[in-house]
């Protein structure tokens, strides 16, 4: 059948002159191609399936609206988008995905259909999965403009119509994508010089027949999103401004002035302080005072200022700038680079200072900065930032006396340079235990309060990402009867008769416990939660150097806590409580499991009834030894 685009123009016009014959042929003559187009964004058959009869019906309704039937196929392929669109927003709305990932597609239920037209002939089973499922991992709007600009052969106007993006909007986003496509396939061990291979593959393997595979070609021009796209796309990111411009300057692609305004003129209004920051920068580096930094600390809150909060840390070592190692702790897990070995170590822990002292945070309150400086002597050296607001970016640089950036960017978390920043080809040592791998584990509890058992167990989350989907939970009860819940509905405490006494916020009975997920070690929650409350305290590393020991005094309260470092786990806490009344003692031992197979219902999460009304602050880390008799809250 000639499927020309005047044979296409003629079946329109008859179809909306009411010929069901040419409907019927105008809509086999699409069908094929559109679904090819919804497929490789959802990359998904029964949903491809689905989105292609929405948008045939939609057509067959609407067609005669279509003024211009030359724009037949941007018509379409905006119908299709939609459906699109509306497909991935109940997918939120039902929690089958995030809003930032997608499932893996289906390529293995294509396999027989592709033995049948030759197609498992054009490249290797492994490598087909290994690119189909890199692209998989993308976003769903990086697949979108991917297809669109290499596939469909649109233009960035056409692609910024559909999508109600800016032109230089889409450029950016179509840059982005492929820098990710290329960070998928270099995990993989490819180079980045694969990117075009591995497009041309893609469209191959995901064409429904063997003649329209044949004829699947991306060209270098359709990948280019030229200069002007590329700097804005790193530099529009506002949390990257300071680095790029470093990597710009010292890579030389920077020399001037005339450059930088040809490329934010395409940016409009919102790129000013790109523009501001990076001219600045370019002063710095004629005047030679960026060689004077040493360090550069990112830290981001993807909630409020009081949750979460993940690092980014680049230290210069002794060599230059050839010599430097990079920390980075994001809502995945734990790396630390070392660019001189070229090798990437994945950690169970989170940072830790060298010296043990506490680590500081730009949104500390000025009487938690003043105690702790009190206590370990060390200056704050980050400056107070008083920003609130989800996806809070702070940049500082340590002794540079200069005040620390600050934006917000509730999508960082999947920018490539916050997720992963290391070179294609750097050796991975993986040091994690099997629980750290897996990302939460369960944990029980074990002890005993003047003599009398104490059990429960629960939930510890190791990195944010794990948090949202196995939150963390506490369950533990005295010999008495006294029970103590706290789960992310909220905290109570309930009486020997099984009665509410308290109720507090959700993660209150944590405080003073593991909260890795939080994005501090446990050594320094420990302590930063006994600063709170002005709790005297005094650290010390064991025998071997592989723990710790944290000494916790009050006025009538002792407490100790043991914390193995390389783990970033409470493994024991032993108190005391003295007043003229009584003097109660105790001790819990934690005990983390590797392996949760067969676990059943052993650790099914508790529910929690908030009968009274929720108190804002908890007791803080002091219920741990006030747990006894109801007094936990107290």
């Amino acid at each position: 059948m000639n499927e020309s685009s005047q044979y296409i123009i003629e079946l329109i016009m008859q179809a909306q002159r009411g010929s069901k014959a040419s409907m019927d042929a105008l809509t086999k003559v699409v069908q094929g191609r559109l679904y090819t187009y919804i497929y490789r964004i959802v990359l998904k058959e029964d949903a491809a399936h689905d989105i292609l009869q929405e948008s045939l019906l939609e057509m067959l309704k609407v067609l005669v609206k279509l003024e211009n039937a030359e724009r037949f196929w941007p018509w379409i392929r905006s119908i299709a988008f939609s459906k699109i669109n509306r497909y991935y927003s109940s997918l939120v709305r039902n929690k089958a995905v995030s809003i930032f990932s997608c499932p893996e597609g289906d390529l293995h239920k294509k396999r027989d259909r592709e033995v049948e037209m030759g197609l498992s002939n054009l490249v290797s089973e492994e490598l087909k999965q290994m690119i189909f499922n890199a692209v998989s991992r993308l976003k769903p709007q990086y697949r979108s403009v991917l297809v669109m600009r290499c596939y469909e052969d649109m233009e960035y106007a056409q692609i910024a119509e559909l999508m109600e993006k800016s032109e230089l909007g889409v450029r950016v986003l179509f840059y982005r994508a492929k820098k990710s496509l290329q960070r998928q396939l270099s995990n993989n061990g490819f180079r980045k010089s694969f990117l075009l291979s591995a497009l041309v593959i893609f469209g191959k393997i995901t064409t429904p027949t063997e003649a329209a595979a044949a004829n699947v070609t991306v060209s270098a021009a359709a990948t280019s999103t030229g200069f002007a796209g590329s700097l804005i796309a790193m530099a529009s990111s506002k949390a990257a401004v300071i680095p790029f411009a470093a990597v710009m300057l010292a890579a030389g692609v920077i020399t001037g002035q005339p450059y930088i305004d040809k490329a934010i003129s395409w940016a409009k209004g919102e790129t000013t302080a790109i523009k501001e920051t990076i001219t600045s920068a370019l002063k710095t580096h004629e005047s030679g005072a960026a060689a004077e930094v040493k360090e550069e600390h990112w830290f981001y809150y993807p909630g409020n200022a009081n949750g979460p909060v993940m690092m980014r840390v680049k230290k210069y070592l002794q060599g230059g700038e050839e010599s430097w190692c990079q920390l980075l702790e994001n809502e995945q897990g734990n790396y630390y680079f070392n660019k001189a070995a070229n090798t990437l170590y994945i950690e169970n822990g989170r940072l830790l200072q060298g010296d043990l002292t506490v680590q500081r945070l730009p949104t500390d309150k000025k009487d938690l900065r003043g105690f702790l400086s009190k206590l370990d002597g060390k200056a704050v050296g980050i400056e107070y930032v008083a920003e609130q607001g989800d996806g809070l970016l702070v940049m500082s640089r340590p002794g540079q006396n200069c005040q620390p950036q600050i934006t917000h960017n509730l999508n960082l978390l999947d920018e490539e340079y916050f997720r992963y920043d290391f070179p294609v080809g750097v050796k991975v040592v993986d040091k994690r235990d099997q629980m750290h791998k897996r990302g939460w584990t369960y944990f029980k509890i074990s002890g005993q309060i003047n003599g009398k058992a104490i059990s429960g167990g629960g939930r510890v989350p190791f990195v944010y990402e794990t948090s949202l989907h196995n939150p963390a939970w506490l369950s533990i009860q005295t010999a008495d009867g006294v029970k103590i819940v706290d789960t992310v509905e909220g905290a109570c405490i309930y009486d020997s008769g099984g009665r509410v006494s308290g109720c507090y916020q959700a993660g209150s009975f944590f405080k003073g416990l593991c909260r890795p997920w939080m994005g501090l070690h446990s050594l320094d929650t420990v302590r930063r939660d006994a600063a709170e409350q002005n709790l005297l305290f005094e650290t010390s590393r064991t025998a071997g150097g592989n723990k710790a020991e944290v000494l916790i005094t009050g006025e009538q309260i002792k407490m100790a806590y043991t914390i193995d470092l390389d783990r970033d786990i409470i493994e024991k806490i032993t108190f005391r409580e003295q007043n003229a009344e009584r003097v109660m003692e105790g001790e819990l031992n934690f005990e983390y499991l590797e392996a949760i197979e067969g676990v059943g219902d052993k650790f099914a999460e508790p529910r929690v009834k908030i009968d009274l009304k929720a108190e804002a602050y908890g007791p803080g880390i002091l219920w741990l030894a006030r747990l006894s008799g109801g007094s936990a809250g107290n």
